[in-house]
């Protein structure tokens, strides 16, 4: 089953020249750009993007930005290859009528050629699409970009290999090679570059290399930000931050190792950023759309300084008492729209706009009772739909304890232990439309039966 955010836009339906596939929203790309075989695919019915596969949430962080976009939608790229994340955002934005600009950054130039290609062939303006030709990391400079491993036994196709990356030992010093000491499947100049090999039999060409910041100066707002940048991506965050703060609702990133995931998790949450979405690259995990193989690890990051849909609460000011933690209601403030509202007698509404994953975020902090487990007890009014309660703990990435409230008064209890990480979450379960809830009271009691 897809989710919901699926409902918003139309799969492309249609008839398709022979020479491209297209994709579920209408992106097309030419055969020969790709590793798919044209006779396996009916290119007039394109498959609806099913889990379970670790793009799938690439799908939904994608369609959830750009169903949040204002009038316009703003994305960046970067890693581009042919654009495809970059283009599915721009063809979902024109399905919602917004204006479209999309940012590209990517390095090969056998890719930049098809990049190029493929925003002309699926319609975009020079004023909806801005390539980088170069690579993204933390300095200005000109630097060593491998197109070719070492190891034979690594595919160096550019339709098959989309991990060339910077040099990573600069210590090592390449020399320039001649067509006749190199294979037929390189030469000189390649794609106009010259040929650098390093010791270790690895082949390179020098690129241009720009900063996030760089880039995002020349944007007010970014929606999003695809990041697969083959080991990059913590320099990127870091060098980037304060522009990351002040301009980008959302980041999507692929990732590359557990020391750069760790990285990334310090900077982004002592940021105030949040982690809707984690799972470590090499890993086979649970999901709510069943098990998943993770080749690239996968982090989808909210900034609640700039969405709407999300708070950056913070309740270091509970209420402690003998025998329970009483949440103050003030605490429950979103920023932009009115998404949470008080009520005339001093109580909490949420409104859940959207069948998404979740609604409402609040990260509380468990207290302390010297017991194994705590219950955390949600009073609430269901006004309109159906809600769902819920602990998740990131670290297990899963739900500890999850009820549904119907229609009208009840209090919801959730045992969760009392060691446990994690967030209360209050999501729309009613696929009607909008969920409506009053939060009346958040209390937690010691003691509980897991």
């Amino acid at each position: 089953m897809n989710a919901s955010v699926f409902r918003h836009f139309q799969a492309f339906h249609g008839s398709v020249d022979p020479e491209f596939s297209v994709d579920y929203i209408g992106v097309k790309v030419r055969w020969e750009y790709t590793k798919a075989v044209p006779s396996l695919i009916d290119p007039s019915k394109p498959i609806p993007p099913m889990a379970p596969h670790e793009e799938y949430f690439e799908w939904l962080d994608l369609l959830e930005a750009v169903h949040d976009a204002e009038r316009q939608f703003t994305m960046l790229e970067l890693g581009a290859n042919w654009g495809r994340w970059g283009l599915r955002g721009a063809l979902a934005a024109r399905q919602r009528g917004l204006a479209i600009r999309v940012g590209f950054a990517e390095p090969e130039p056998v890719h930049l050629r098809w990049l190029e290609q493929t925003i002309a062939d699926n319609g975009l303006s020079d004023d909806e699409a801005v390539i980088y030709p170069g690579l993204i990391s933390d300095s200005e400079d000109v630097v060593p970009f491998i197109i070719r491993m070492g190891d034979e036994s690594i595919e160096d196709d550019p339709r098959l290999w989309t991990g060339q990356h910077r040099a990573t030992d600069r210590s090592a010093r390449p020399e320039v090679i001649s067509a006749s000491a190199i294979d037929d499947a390189y030469a000189a100049d390649y794609e106009g570059f010259a040929v650098l090999r390093f010791p270790n039999g690895s082949l390179a060409i020098e690129v241009p290399q720009f900063t996030l910041s760089a880039i995002l100066a020349e944007y007010e707002r970014v929606d999003l930000i695809d990041m697969d940048v083959q080991g990059e991506e913590a320099r990127i965050v870091a060098e980037g931050l304060p522009a990351l703060n002040a301009k980008v609702r959302r980041l999507h990133i692929g990732t590359h190792g557990r020391a750069i995931e760790d990285s990334l998790k310090k900077t982004l949450t002592a940021a105030g950023w949040i982690l809707v979405r984690d799972y470590a690259c090499h890993s086979r995990q649970p999901t709510e759309y069943g098990m998943m193989d993770f080749v690239d690890g996968v982090q989808s990051w909210i900034n609640p300084a700039l969405h709407p849909r999300f708070a950056g609460v913070s309740p270091a000011d509970v209420e402690e008492q003998e025998d329970s933690v009483s949440i103050p209601l003030e605490l429950l403030k979103r920023s932009g729209e009115s998404v949470l509202a008080w009520h005339a007698e001093g109580m909490s509404l949420i409104t859940v706009p959207r069948l998404y994953s979740f609604g409402a975020y609040l990260p509380f902090e468990l207290p302390d009772f010297g017991t194994d487990a705590v219950t955390v007890e949600v009073a609430i009014n269901v006004e309109k739909g159906e809600i769902g309660v819920g602990w998740f703990d990131p670290d297990r990435k899963d739900w500890v304890s999850r009820e549904t409230a119907m229609l009208g008064k009840s209090t919801v209890q959730l045992v969760v232990p009392a060691n446990s990480p994690g967030q209360l979450i209050i999501d729309n379960r009613s696929a009607d439309g909008p969920s409506h809830v009053i939060i009346e009271a958040i209390t937690m009691l010691p003691g509980g039966e897991q």
